[in-house]
């Protein structure tokens, strides 16, 4: 017989892993503009009283060079061994996503991490985006089957930067873009009692960052709509 679904009840404590990379240790691959400023603010706003009310020490801010393929998983390890059924844990990501196109092997889905290598941004070296580069299946494995936690809300904001506009077909043809996860790890990093994934693009659209906001569009209007009614407004309707 199936198992009775687990309920969550009221929210206990609170964990967020925030990671923000706009510059890269392979120069091949194209720097961000606002990407780490994204990141900051939206820690800045899950800590505030008013607005998240995440206890400061539960909030671990991953940017550039910290945000490594291996202190990314080091600290979503941290918050899967600490989070309980009743917390809450939010992931946010704001970096490059590599398209499936680029793995030919097995058609996944890459975050690029500040350690990742492509050696050439024009035809970049798969073998040295799999060894080095997070796979989001990884991450959605990490949400599906390692957090305890029924309320865990995945935000991914994966975008190229404004100078780069300019050879935009060069970078969403083969190279790292702004390439969204498919379906089928959206789908999976959804399983599960009150999990949500809210992705900046489809796989075929554009997430683009603005001059004129200081931030990507995707995360301005995020933040916005999180403190317009001083946090309270529940996900659906953000």
């Amino acid at each position: 017989p199936a198992s009775t679904p687990a309920v969550a009840g009221p929210v206990q404590s609170k964990w967020a892993l925030v990671v923000g990379i706009s510059r890269f240790a392979d120069r091949a691959v194209p720097r961000l503009n606002y990407t780490t400023q994204d990141a900051g603010a939206f820690a800045a706003e899950l800590k505030d009283p008013n607005i998240g009310r995440f206890p400061p020490e539960n909030v671990r801010v991953l940017t550039d060079d910290q945000a490594t393929t291996k202190n990314i998983k080091e600290q979503l390890n941290w918050i899967a061994r600490r989070a309980q059924p009743n917390d809450l844990v939010v992931i946010y990501v704001a970096t490059h996503g590599s398209p499936r196109t680029l793995d030919s092997a097995g058609g996944a889905n890459y975050i690029v991490t500040y350690d990742t290598e492509i050696k050439d941004a024009n035809d970049p070296d798969q073998d040295a985006l799999y060894a080095t580069a997070l796979p989001m299946v990884e991450l959605a494995d990490a949400v599906a089957t390692r957090m305890k936690a029924l309320r865990t809300a995945v935000i991914l904001d994966t975008c190229y930067s404004g100078g780069a506009v300019m050879n935009a077909s060069k970078l969403m043809g083969k190279g790292v873009a702004n390439a969204a996860p498919g379906a089928e790890t959206l789908d999976r990093m959804a399983e599960g009692t009150g999990r949500i994934v809210i992705a900046a693009a489809r796989s075929d659209e554009e997430s683009l960052e603005s001059d004129q906001l200081h931030h990507g569009y995707f995360t301005y209007y995020l933040l916005q709509a999180m403190k317009a009614n001083h946090g309270m407004d529940p996900m659906s309707e953000i």
